[in-house]
């Protein structure tokens, strides 16, 4: 594929990804802190997200089929059904809660079945000296939809109400989708394996016998775990912040900055991965991680932050004063 076609079709398909999941990430913990959940409770909720984690399920049976096109067409229409059912759904807000959490679950096993032939296509698209760039492309794909998802669509569903945002949800992802359909899929290179036709639970198996694969799947677990439990902090600490009275565009602007920094850095992560190697791509981001929670820290400490922060947290549990 001529490469002016490759990286919009990359950014499409990771987009498509990144802007339902940028939205529900959102609204979801909004709307439970707004119901007085208790931080807990937010944290317990991304069980719904659990079809991301299982994804690997119906990965033999994606490599089986040869056809990665063939899957994500269907499956991102469904996304868009989904978005139109949910905005015909309720307007109360147990209503909203409910109809949201019941697309939440519709979309992820959606979204994380599509996922798969995705990631699949663009290993096949990008050369290997093309994979740095690529990846930069598909992180920043996958940013711009987080921003439209968190940052646009949050807006319209403040300003003009829940229909209004699930209607843009679907026009957006439809429009993503046009780059797949003109997209002609080619096949593997004549020195790639040949996917397995059949027995696809046996295959998996196979994969995961690879030497030194089961190390790196339990680093990636280490790696991951202290950085969702940041984000549930960071979450609620940007709510925390938020003045009630102007909660859409307090939030709003911080899970934007939030979403440009990851999106930055992901390109940047790109480039610098090139030059020094995932080692020092590694160390350099442990460091400048670091360096950013030791400095949130210090304005904490130091009362620098908007006062909401500053005030003793409360929960929907805690017993009242007397």
């Amino acid at each position: 594929m001529k490469p002016r076609l490759k990286w919009p079709l990359l950014l499409a398909l990771y987009l498509s990804q990144g802007l339902p999941y940028g939205f529900f990430t959102q609204a979801l913990p909004v709307l439970l802190r707004e119901d007085g959940a208790s931080l807990a409770r937010i944290g317990v909720s991304g069980i719904l997200f659990l079809p991301w984690a299982l994804k690997w399920v119906i990965a033999p049976w994606v490599d089986a089929s040869g056809s990665r096109r063939g899957w994500i067409i269907p499956l991102q229409l469904a996304a868009v059904a989904v978005a139109l059912g949910l905005s015909a759904a309720g307007e109360s807000g147990s209503a909203k809660l409910f109809w949201l959490q019941i697309g939440i679950v519709l979309t992820a096993l959606i979204a994380a079945t599509q996922d798969v032939p995705t990631d699949g296509w663009a290993v096949r698209l990008l050369a290997a000296n093309e994979r740095g760039l690529g990846n930069a492309v598909q992180v920043g794909g996958y940013r711009l939809g987080m921003v439209l998802g968190s940052g646009v669509l949050m807006i319209v569903l403040d300003r003009t109400g829940w229909a209004a945002a699930f209607v843009s949800m679907a026009v957006l992802l439809l429009v993503a989708l046009l780059p797949v359909l003109l997209a002609v899929e080619e096949p593997p290179s004549q020195g790639a394996s040949t996917a397995p036709n059949a027995r696809p639970l046996a295959q998996l198996r196979h994969r995961l016998a690879v030497p030194g694969m089961t190390l790196l799947l339990l680093a990636l677990a280490a790696y991951k775990f202290g950085d969702g439990m940041a984000t549930v902090a960071l979450f609620t600490l940007m709510m925390d912040a938020s003045d009630p009275a102007h909660s859409a565009t307090d939030y709003t602007l911080q899970a934007s900055v939030v979403v440009i920094a990851t999106g930055l850095a992901g390109i940047a992560g790109g480039v610098i991965g090139d030059a020094v190697g995932f080692a020092g791509l590694f160390a350099f981001s442990a460091l400048l991680s670091a360096a950013g929670c030791a400095w949130l820290l210090h304005l904490l400490a130091a009362r620098r932050l908007p006062a909401r922060l500053h005030r003793p947290l409360r929960t929907s549990s805690s017993p009242t004063s007397p």
